[in-house]
């Protein structure tokens, strides 16, 4: 599982972190939580309607509270290729999921 934080690093920037974010290629899922405390945030696969992913937008973050966090998205790809995703809110800001391959225990 990757859970991948929406940071706010200044005023004028927000990125998710860690980015890239890393699954499993066969079957593994991502999980997005807002920490920007000055707007709401979708991620969405890149090029598709914000509501892709998820129905709606994680609302921003309130000090003292947990902070919003998405349903689990189930991804998988092939090994050693990527999917970028964007923000549906604000498409300015991107990400990228890389799939990998993970051994068994």
């Amino acid at each position: 599982m990757a859970l991948i934080n929406i940071k706010r690093i200044s005023s004028t920037l927000v990125v998710f972190e860690p980015d890239p974010a890393e699954l499993d290629s066969v079957s593994d899922f991502a999980v997005w939580a807002n920490l920007d405390p000055d707007s709401a945030h979708q991620p969405t696969a890149s090029g598709k309607p914000e509501n892709w992913w998820m129905e709606n937008s994680l609302p921003k973050f309130v000090a003292g509270q947990p902070a919003a966090v998405s349903p689990v998205i189930n991804l998988n790809g092939p090994a050693n290729t990527t999917l970028p995703y964007e923000d549906g809110v604000d498409r300015s800001i991107k990400g990228t999921v890389k799939f990998v391959n993970t051994p068994l225990a």
